[in-house]
């Protein structure tokens, strides 16, 4: 109901318009019992229904328009449950109001004609039940529900993408690695490194994995540790969970050539990572993130292109790929939007 000024802070009271008992409401229960007369003006209510909708003192409320002290868009179906109590059915809806303190509450109530004597004045008995916890619980699990189903989805359009990738792997590598051995050991690697991004996603922040752990996991599947030949430098930043799967499997490849036939080959090699987040041209934040060898065998542009080049050339999906072979060692600058 309507918030009213200067309630007093006595005890609440329930004011019968006279001795009928079909004037005075149950005094009983946790409900908000109310009478009203035909025209739904409000004759009594009882002790536990003004605790209910704080009111303080009822002689402010008493002999007001019922509908008129509900919020006016639920006005017109409050009066049509008074009409349908008076046409000898049972009114009944489901609304929000605010008690005469202000305060927002879920009621479901019913408006229905109380029996009367032969020769009485008919009267109406509205009955009002607070249910915001039952409000506020529905809402919950609603959330939770559009929370999973969302994760399911998400989960879907992940695992259609994994298998889609794991077939390009696959095609791609078995073009330009025939021999057997050697075409398992490259599959299970790029393999391996999905499944590191993965798990870098599930152990990482929400819909993201953390950077630093995933380079941790790519460098070490690779040297068995990062140790001093090995330095990464950046700010904590959170890989997108749409452009995991590409990173991991660029740094992968990184890895990869380094250890075979870069810095990374022999004992005096160094790899320094670097990476900052910038905003594009737009205003939205991107990752540069930054692979610079040094101190190994020089090194120059592969004349076969084999899937890791190909990769390492091209990118995956959103994420951009430079990569330079200087004459200190590999270069390559990785972009994409966070």
């Amino acid at each position: 109901m309507i918030p009213v000024p200067s309630l007093s802070v006595r005890r609440p009271l329930s004011i019968p318009l006279n001795s009928d008992l079909q004037s005075t409401p149950i005094d009983t229960g946790v409900d908000c019992v109310k009478t009203l007369d035909r025209d739904g003006h409000l004759l009594a209510m009882n002790a536990d229904g003004l605790c209910a909708m704080e009111i303080d003192d009822f002689s402010l409320f008493h002999n007001k328009p019922w509908p008129e002290l509900w919020p006016e868009p639920l006005r017109p179906l409050v009066r049509s449950a008074v009409a349908a109590a008076l046409a000898g059915k049972v009114g009944h809806f489901i609304a929000e109001c605010p008690t005469a303190k202000g305060t927002l509450k879920w009621w479901d109530v019913s408006v229905s004609m109380m029996p009367s004597d032969a020769g009485g004045e008919a009267r109406l008995v509205s009955i009002s039940r607070d249910i915001t916890a039952r409000k506020k619980a529905e809402s919950e699990m609603l959330e939770v529900n559009e929370h999973l189903t969302l994760a399911a989805r998400e989960m879907a359009h992940r695992i259609n993408n994994t298998l889609a990738v794991v077939q390009a792997i696959v095609n791609q590598t078995i073009k330009t690695t025939p021999d057997p051995k050697a075409f398992m050991a490259a599959v299970t690697m790029r393999i391996a490194a999905m499944s590191n991004a993965n798990r870098a996603l599930v152990t990482g922040v929400r819909n993201g994995a953390n950077l630093e752990s995933l380079i941790k996991d790519e460098i070490g599947a690779h040297v068995g540790s990062v140790d001093s030949r090995v330095t990464m430098s950046g700010p904590p930043v959170a890989i997108p969970a749409s452009s995991i799967t590409a990173f991991a499997l660029v740094v992968h490849e990184l890895a990869t050539n380094a250890v075979k036939y870069g810095a990374l080959s022999g004992d005096d090699g160094h790899v320094d990572m670097t990476w900052a987040i910038k905003n594009d041209s737009a205003g939205r934040p991107g990752l540069h993130f930054l692979w610079t060898e040094r101190g190994g065998p020089p090194v120059t542009a592969p004349e076969r292109k084999g899937f890791g080049s190909i990769l390492l050339d091209r990118g995956v999906d959103d994420c951009r790929v430079e990569r330079r072979f200087e004459p200190t060692g590999v270069v390559c600058t990785i972009t994409l939007p966070l």
